[in-house]
């Protein structure tokens, strides 16, 4: 099913001041047997079963309260209930193409995975990071996608971002529910709340003091369970409503610390109560959160947006506090070091200049969360990575060490040895702790890189012929950390940067408005005009001169011209979204590099030395030279495109 790379282009569209037959499609838990889809257009119902094209009951939608008002609409909402627990459906809006989706687990249940995004935008404000954050989040195929704060910035830049944000997260949104967190952008002036409680029916919504009278009443902050997990959502700070939600929300943890069927819980928020970044944290979100921290053992995890970078604390009163800020809009940058407390706190086990999501893999026994490498750009990157790759890594353990203050031992014997041009290997004798370890903390030339639940680790984000320091340090599950082990360093060894394409689609002159990002082929032919486009994210060059870089492709249908290659005028495009119609163009103050013949069930090697100027987003455009067609194999394939750069 190739619904969660479905955008905008494969919706029912037609011109002369008509609307989308459906688009904005998403949907949102209301229980565990229970959802709610929300649209714009014409269709006004939702058909749903358990069989692919056997649709046993539909639901006619109604118009949602309140009303929202970014564009004339539409708008529709049809709650689903009475449905099976954690049980895949497939659904269909109106005549449109079939979707599916999957209901929550059964209480206390454990291996499903979640995503984390605030400060999102619109490709029409950020075309070249938002579309290629979602995509990233879409591959992930997250059962849902925790949205904090500062959604569409409607309010900035005009009410049609608002429609256009519901749409650019249709690449995931079809599929995985949308679990939002409102932010200052929601209710700023030009903008309200209208536009986003209108679109949401949220699970136990809950009523703030405070709240805009102009989108009153509810839908403050609302919470759920999803397995063995409780999320509460916390409001924005409107007078009176962060010390309401202290009070009530303690009730809502009680219930959970006492319930057998929940290992975590779980806030989210747009605020952060630590932040070294552009908005520093709220000392009074913070005095909040540390009191439930301190009296609530399974609370662990609090997520936020609000200042546009990525940041990870180490456990306050033992909560791990998530800055997630990445989700497309450009960073928020201070100072000629970037952050706005350029020495890092104390507190702070690791934080990032560069956009990306969160992802979060709830255990029995664990969270595991990553930090996922986004699109370069959005302003000056300190972290250097490619798209796709983990960079910051953490485990957190169910509650336990309740009064123990004794940190573990220091590991000892640790080593690290570069196993290639782009990897290190480590590995370390154990700690012990009277309580037990519970993860390992690395460092990397005195700055956090990840953790590890064994005593090994992997750093594959380091680049060739560089020489690394690491210290290890050990943590129990009461967030007691150990002291740093004596360092080990290692060199990489000399060898080209190898990159693997982070998008491609097929563009079709025939199908001018269709999407082909999730074939695994790349068609290339002149007749019918077919062409592709393959983007790379370049990193690890670092000023160096380029001494040669190859295009690989794996053929799976020959041709006496393989195609010709430029670089694109701009890389604003995303795999899930982009047609012949929107594609860019190649640039014409590209080379042109001519592929020549190629034969099928190999890899055909091209030199672009002369389309690689070193850092950066690499975007390229195939056209077909032949009518014998060329066809190569996508991303979406076992043998994606590669981008071999050598350096010095």
């Amino acid at each position: 099913m190739l619904l969660h790379r479905i955008h905008a282009a494969l919706i029912l569209l037609t011109l002369a001041g008509s609307t989308f037959a459906a688009d904005e499609i998403h949907w949102t838990i209301k229980g565990r047997t229970a959802i709610t889809f929300d649209w714009r257009g014409s269709e006004t119902s939702i058909s749903y079963g358990l069989s692919s094209g056997s649709y046993t009951a539909t639901v006619t939608a109604v118009t949602p309260s309140p009303l929202p008002f970014s564009s004339s609409g539409p708008f529709r909402e049809a709650r689903l209930t009475g449905l099976l627990e954690d049980t895949l459906y497939y659904y269909r809006i109106g005549t449109g193409p079939e979707g599916t989706f999957r209901t929550p687990p059964l209480p206390g249940a454990s291996g499903f995975t979640a995503y984390l995004e605030a400060d999102i935008g619109t490709s029409l404000n950020y075309p070249s990071t938002m579309p290629a954050v979602q995509q990233l989040i879409a591959n992930g195929a997250p059962a849902f996608v925790l949205a904090a704060g500062d959604l569409t910035y409607g309010n900035a830049h005009g009410q049609t971002r608002v429609d256009q944000h519901f749409n650019d997260v249709m690449v995931w949104s079809t599929r995985a529910a949308y679990m939002p967190a409102w932010g200052n952008h929601e209710w700023e002036p030009s903008d309200d709340l209208r536009n986003y409680k209108g679109r949401f029916d949220l699970p136990n919504p809950q009523t703030s003091p405070g709240s805009p009278a102009i989108s009153c009443c509810g839908e403050d902050w609302y919470w759920f369970d999803y397995g063995n997990v409780r999320f509460i959502a916390y409001p924005e700070p409107w007078s009176g409503a962060w010390s309401d939600w202290s009070t009530r929300a303690r009730a809502v943890m009680d219930d959970a610390q006492a319930s057998a069927d929940i290992d975590f819980i779980v806030t989210f928020g747009h605020r952060p109560a630590y932040s070294s970044g552009h908005h520093p944290g709220s000392s009074t979100l913070k005095s909040i959160l540390d009191s439930l921290g301190a009296t609530h053992t399974k609370y662990v995890l609090n997520l936020n947006g609000h200042s546009h970078n990525y940041e990870r604390t180490f456990p306050q009163s033992g909560v791990v506090h998530i800055t997630a800020g990445g989700g497309g809009a450009s960073l928020e940058q201070d100072t000629q070091c970037l952050w706005l407390t350029c020495t890092q706190p104390s507190w702070s086990a690791f934080r990032a200049m560069r956009l990306g999501p969160v992802r979060l893999h709830f255990t029995a026994s664990y969270i595991e969360g990553s930090f996922i490498c986004g699109p370069p750009g959005g302003g000056t990157n300190d972290v250097a990575c490619t798209p796709g790759s983990v960079v910051d890594s953490w485990v957190i353990f169910a509650s336990g060490g309740g009064g123990d203050k004794e940190p573990p031992s220091i590991p000892t014997r640790l080593t690290a040895t570069a196993t290639g041009p782009q990897r290190v290997d480590l590995a370390w004798q154990p700690s012990t702790d009277d309580t037990g370890v519970n993860g390992y903390q690395i460092q990397r030339d005195g700055s956090s890189v990840g953790t590890s639940p064994t005593t090994t680790w992997t750093d594959t984000t380091v680049a060739p012929s560089t020489t690394y320091e690491y210290r290890v340090s050990a943590m129990d599950a009461a967030g007691n950390v150990s002291g740093l082990s004596d360092p080990a360093s290692t060199t990489t060894p000399a060898g080209p940067l190898v990159f693997i394409a982070a998008e491609d689609a097929t563009l079709k002159q025939g199908s001018p408005a269709r999407n082909f990002g999730a074939s695994p082929r790349l068609e290339i032919d002149a007749s019918p005009v077919e062409g592709a486009l393959i983007k790379f994210p370049v990193a690890g060059v670092n000023g160096r001169p380029i001494s040669r870089a190859v295009l690989r492709l794996y053929c799976n249908n020959g041709s006496d011209r393989g195609g010709e290659i430029q670089k694109t005028a701009t890389s604003s495009w995303a795999q899930g979204s982009v047609t012949w119609a929107t594609a860019p163009a190649a640039d014409p103050s590209s080379p042109v590099v001519p592929i020549g013949p190629v034969s099928s069930g190999r890899w055909i090697d091209v030199d672009v030395t002369s389309l690689v100027g070193g850092d950066g987003t690499l975007s390229l455009r195939i056209r077909g030279l032949s009518g014998d067609d060329a066809v190569y194999r996508s991303r979406e394939s076992s043998l994606p495109p590669q981008l071999v750069v050598t350096v010095p």
